[in-house]
């Protein structure tokens, strides 16, 4: 996870072992713990917990979909807001 989010934030990587990352760019740091026996939630997930994410800006969305696919992401069919 650290190696795809310092790619696609183009940040670096200030830490990086099998169990915990940190990157860091633009005075900010993120960091990522591993957790046992996870399972990724449905989307949308109306009525489960809350989790982190984040809102990135983009000049194209059509560009960084395709760049950020490619690195590893994945893209669910429904979208909020897709149809305004």
């Amino acid at each position: 996870m650290t190696q795809f989010y310092s790619s696609a934030l183009g940040w670096s990587i200030a830490f990086s072992d099998s169990d915990f990352g940190l990157v860091e760019g633009e005075g900010v740091r993120i960091g990522f713990g591993r957790i046992e026996r996870f399972e990724a939630t449905p989307w949308p997930e109306r009525d489960g917990a809350k989790r982190c994410h984040l809102d990135l800006q983009v000049d194209s969305l059509d560009s960084a979909s395709e760049r950020l696919c490619a690195l590893g992401a994945s893209q669910p069919a429904f979208q909020p807001g897709a149809d305004c």
